[in-house]
């Protein structure tokens, strides 16, 4: 299974570490194949605290058919989330091609202020 985990301006570093945390012991300790790769809109994304953390993969670069799942720690409006592109249509515009590329449906995981992402991904605005 390969997990793409969004990383916009903005998200809480304790968040990421806790999808990174569970799919990591999933795979060391209990034997899943599962494989995070961190994409951003920019190659460097900070967090909500300053912390900077170089993605893996541009999500322009990103093809959809290589990936299971999709995973978003929450963010903070006030630390820019809603500053870069507009989140919702690039998590839109992920599960759009993942369910033209699938007939199945896409496991979407969230937290917190990152399920505004999800509730708006109709494209409303928060």
């Amino acid at each position: 299974m390969k997990v793409l985990l969004f990383l916009a301006k903005g998200f809480e570093t304790m968040e990421a570490s806790v999808f990174t945390d569970i799919f990591g012991w999933a795979s060391t300790s209990y034997g899943h194949d599962v494989e995070v790769v961190t994409g951003g809109v920019k190659e460097t994304v900070v967090s909500e605290f300053g912390v900077p953390v170089k993605v893996d993969v541009l999500l322009k670069d990103v093809n959809t058919d290589k990936y299971d799942a999709l995973a978003v720690p929450g963010c903070f409006e006030e630390f820019g989330f809603y500053s870069v592109k507009r989140p919702q249509l690039i998590l839109r515009s992920f599960l759009y091609l993942k369910s033209k590329a699938h007939s199945s449906s896409v496991p979407v995981s969230s937290a917190q202020r990152a399920d505004n992402s999800l509730a708006y991904s109709n494209g409303s605005s928060p």
